[in-house]
């Protein structure tokens, strides 16, 4: 953890990991098996294009997976940053205007993303609150955050409950 000099006082940044469930990584190894059989499958069997248009579709999944599956939440003295296989996104401190736990339950629909595969990320729904961008790994792991400008975040990490607390102190006004 590292240390930062914040309004005279000295906070600590918090990093957590996020998990998946044993069921995601089974079933999320066991698919993308099945895809790389389907693409063997294709070589072995048919014409150039077909097989090609079956591994572009796959690089096209493996790179979007890689995209957003969330692998960590940090909690620094100005941002929340959602770190990810390949990039990472940063929520500025100052434009949250709530942090709550929150538990996505049956009636969350998915939009757009991965409803489980590595993880969940992408486009929700909640007919409570609207819209929401969620990247998460474990459902019970999960916060929700509001925005000054109503936009939501549904995030997830291990000790999902500390990492509300801190984020809690820091934007507390």
């Amino acid at each position: 953890m590292t240390s930062y000099n914040y309004n005279a006082t000295t906070i600590k940044t918090m990093k957590q990991k996020v998990s998946l469930d044993t069921w995601q990584v089974i079933l999320s190894l066991i698919i993308t098996s099945i895809l790389i059989l389907i693409v063997y499958y294709f070589v072995e069997k048919y014409e150039p294009i077909y097989y090609i248009t079956v591994i572009g579709c796959l690089v096209l999944w493996s790179v979007s997976t890689l995209l957003f599956m969330p692998m960590s939440i940090e909690a620094t003295n100005t941002d929340i940053e959602i770190n990810m296989s390949l990039r990472h996104r940063n929520i500025p401190l100052k434009e949250i205007r709530d942090v709550k736990p929150y538990i996505p339950g049956k009636s969350d629909r998915r939009i757009i993303g991965s409803g489980g595969l590595w993880g969940y990320w992408g486009w929700f729904y909640n007919s409570e609150f609207g819209r929401y961008f969620a990247y998460y790994g474990r459902k019970e792991e999960c916060f929700l955050i509001t925005l000054d400008n109503g936009r939501r975040y549904v995030l997830g990490c291990d000790n999902a409950i500390l990492m509300t607390e801190a984020i809690n102190k820091r934007i507390s006004r």
